[in-house]
């Protein structure tokens, strides 16, 4: 018997939100409004100090028959974006998700062009596309920086359709836009979903972990999302720059030594080879060490 594929599968709409009130309303909306029908909402809060959850319960009450269920997740605790990341990842029951911070727009035909874009290339699990800047920093440079980051990711990921080419390329500079990614959930949870060590930077990590196991990314060059611009950002906080250092130390600086000193390592005598290996490992991971002492410090 021929097994009939499912042409219109579920997709989950995961609204990333903490102490979203201002915008998320924009967020939800955008949602609704999606041309592909068979779409679960799932809202998953992080702790949010503002009238968020309110505003989130009410919406989805007057709301809910649009989609096939709805779900808001409430935790006691904030615990960083990759984990409220993750809630929102194991509660979904879309083959695919889409991930969207509850200040961005989702364009009314995102997720009917990242569904054909998945069937064209039915062997890519990871999607991102352009997406429009728009919000109080939109006319200032932090727009042309961004905007020319995104012209290059575009350009490179197009052109280079090889995991290995990827994963390297990844290792010195992020490539794929966060906001306008589209992922397929099984894939993602058989890579260990975002990274709960790096509490600020849930994207980054998923893309060295993907490619490294052979997950070639796809573009798409419509802008498909809207993401808004600010003046202020958490990238600019002691918390993040932890964070960007941790990660650096887990997913970059071990990895550049297998792929560079190793080759090096390998024409020395066997007796230096474990001295010279232990010292470079003491020397990129003496920042880790001090991190780890910083943290504890922040925790008291």
């Amino acid at each position: 018997m021929q097994i009939k594929e499912n042409i219109n599968p579920l997709v989950s709409i995961i609204v990333i939100t903490y102490n979203s009130s201002k915008y998320v309303i924009e967020t939800l909306e955008s949602a609704y409004n999606q041309t592909y029908q068979n779409i679960e909402l799932i809202i998953s809060d992080d702790s949010s100090i503002d009238d968020t959850i309110e505003i989130c319960e009410r919406w989805i009450d007057n709301n809910r028959k649009r989609f096939v269920r709805s779900e808001l997740i409430k935790v006691n605790k904030n615990t960083g974006i990759s984990s409220n990341c993750n809630r929102g990842l194991a509660v979904a029951n879309g083959e695919w998700v889409k991930l969207i911070a509850g200040d961005d727009i989702l364009c009314t035909e995102c997720i009917s062009i990242f569904m054909r874009c998945s069937k064209m290339h039915f062997d890519s699990r990871i999607f991102f596309s352009d997406v429009y800047l728009f919000g109080t920093a939109e006319n200032s440079s932090k727009n042309v920086s961004v905007r020319k980051w995104l012209d290059s990711s575009l350009n490179f990921v197009e052109t280079h359709g090889d995991a290995l080419k990827q994963h390297k390329e990844l290792l010195f500079e992020n490539r794929v836009c966060a906001p306008s990614a589209f992922l397929h959930r099984d894939t993602i949870m058989k890579l260990g979903g975002f990274d709960e060590d790096i509490k600020l930077m849930e994207d980054y990590p998923l893309w060295i972990k993907a490619t490294k196991n052979g997950q070639i990314i796809q573009c798409v060059r419509e802008c498909l999302v809207k993401y808004r611009l600010s003046d202020s950002s958490v990238q600019g906080s002691k918390y993040y720059r932890a964070s960007y250092e941790l990660f650096q130390q887990k997913y970059i600086f071990k990895t550049l030594l297998f792929y560079i000193f190793l080759p090096f390592i390998d024409q020395l005598r066997v007796n230096r080879k474990d001295l010279f290996l232990i010292g470079m490992l003491k020397v990129f991971t003496l920042p880790q060490r001090f991190l780890f002492i910083y943290q504890k410090k922040i925790k008291r």
